[in-house]
């Protein structure tokens, strides 16, 4: 089972210097391991092409509302969630997390594994608590919006 993190502070610094191969933090996280300002999306994806070429495998930075960047060896894309009501946002970055190893494990393309874990992560976030999602979960994957940034790809890379 490959070792994926999304905490803060001290314990993303010392995780980072692990290497797992999977690392989730929120802009504010990156902005104390990066030493710099993270609200442009420009910001975020040099951050998180650094913690690539740092050994991560898979680094994904969330920004709330405005979604989550995601370089791998593959490439980077930018996925955006639909619009909700949020009501609660505790662990919406675990459920995240969550549906991007179930992606990751069951080997689906790198775009839908990203659209999976953002509208499971769009889910979480309209109610308190857990639960099986809602029956418009799949217009919820639908209207979660996947962007290619680049074509980057490493030799020999697997996801």
């Amino acid at each position: 089972m490959p070792l994926w993190v999304d905490t803060s502070g001290a314990a993303l610094n010392a995780a980072i210097a692990t290497q797992p191969a999977g690392v989730k933090p929120n802009e504010n996280e990156l902005a104390a391991w990066a030493g710099a300002d993270m609200m442009s999306s420009d910001a975020r994806l040099t951050a998180a092409k650094r913690l690539h070429e740092s050994g991560i495998a898979n680094a994904l930075i969330s920004a709330g509302a405005e979604g989550v960047l995601w370089v791998n060896a593959h490439g980077a894309w930018q996925a955006t969630p639909p619009k909700v009501t949020a009501k609660n946002t505790v662990c919406a970055g675990d459920t995240f997390v969550a549906g991007m190893l179930h992606g990751l494990l069951n080997q689906h393309a790198p775009e839908q594994t990203l659209r999976f874990a953002t509208a499971l992560s769009a889910e979480a976030v309209r109610h308190v608590g857990v639960g099986t999602p809602a029956a418009d979960f799949d217009s919820l994957q639908q209207h979660t919006r996947i962007r290619r940034l680049d074509d980057t790809i490493t030799e020999g890379a697997t996801l």
